[in-house]
């Protein structure tokens, strides 16, 4: 990994990670503004080979208030393949025109644009295209570098590994001899990143070489109803953060049995212990003998309201051991 490379950085990109681990470390906080405007200086290149700042994407007159980044792997890549076909597939130009907020998407990878006419018919995507042949913009925008696949197969991906596999394998071999070592760094992984009024609102980071994030994901950010879903995640964590406890079904679980053995103790409302509690105070006070033709009051010291509860308690688990269980 090279020298100046943003992967350790806490703002945004991942810690240095074993790159042929199964998944890397990284995380999907946003871009600081300061590594946008670094990257935003970087230029990218389309595929008549002109060369325009990265930024002119999101910002400037020809721009849209709002413009989703989905960066690849290497152009012979299978799996990036089959998921910009299905993205393509339900995220349509008519679909981003019906948004409220005018909406872009574009696609940048890592390889040579003259493979741009083939990886954009190979997709059916009808969105720009262009390339970043350094990775220098990958770098500064936190994604990082693995050969990983992951320990769980994606929705988007509808081919079987072996078709994958062999189909990236014969796209590579009819460009020998034509720069095929140039499609694209084969460990580089990309992410996608959602940017308004020139500010990532939202991106998500490769954790390996096929975890782009779900269709469905990035539809419900464009929609608005992943917005509402972030701030509810963005809430728990700062409850969490700031001390506030945050329980789960297991922690409310443990809460309940507390309450039900608190309950069961004070004999409030179980009408056996009370009953139980009744009996033995009642026996506990009275203290008649009898001798020979005469009376005799034996004081018999008072049992204290505890002894009571635990004496009672236990005849009431012998009969009921559920409660001894629960509590």
């Amino acid at each position: 990994m090279s020298k100046g490379s943003t992967s350790s950085r806490k703002t945004s990109g991942a810690p240095a990670n074993n790159i042929c681990a199964a998944e890397i470390k990284v995380n999907n906080n946003p871009p600081s503004a300061a590594e946008l405007k670094k990257a935003g200086d970087l230029p990218i290149i389309d595929k008549d080979n002109n060369t325009i700042p990265f930024r002119s994407l999101y910002s400037g007159e020809d721009s849209s208030r709002r413009t989703v980044v989905l960066f690849v792997r290497h152009f012979f890549c299978g799996y990036c393949q089959i998921y910009l076909r299905n993205l393509c597939a339900s995220i349509t130009p008519s679909y981003l025109a019906s948004l409220p907020t005018p909406t872009k998407l574009v696609i940048i990878g890592c390889g040579e644009p003259k493979f741009i006419p083939f990886y954009a018919k190979e997709t059916n995507c009808p969105f720009p295209m262009y390339c970043d042949p350094t990775a220098k913009l990958y770098r500064i925008l936190g994604m990082t570098r693995t050969l990983g696949l992951g320990n769980h197969r994606p929705k988007y991906q509808t081919d079987p590994f072996i078709t994958v596999v062999v189909k990236s394998f014969l796209q590579g071999v009819s460009y020998l001899g034509r720069g095929a070592l140039s499609a694209g760094d084969y460990s580089q992984v990309g992410g996608e990143f959602l940017v308004e009024d020139g500010k990532v609102v939202w991106c998500h980071r490769m954790r390996n070489t096929r975890d782009h994030a779900e269709i469905d994901d990035v539809m419900a950010q464009l929609d608005g109803s992943g917005a509402a879903a972030a701030d509810e995640t963005a809430d728990a964590q700062s409850k969490k953060d700031s001390g506030v406890e945050v329980r789960g079904d297991e922690a409310g679980e443990r809460e309940l049995k507390q309450q039900r053995r608190k309950t069961w103790t004070m004999g409030l409302t179980d009408s056996s212990l009370g009953r139980r509690l009744s009996r033995r105070r009642q026996s506990s006070s009275r203290s008649p003998a009898r001798g020979s033709g005469k009376e005799e009051r034996l004081l018999t010291p008072r049992k204290s309201d505890e002894e009571v509860k635990k004496t009672a308690m236990k005849d009431v688990t012998e009969e009921d051991p559920a409660l001894a269980t629960s509590s």
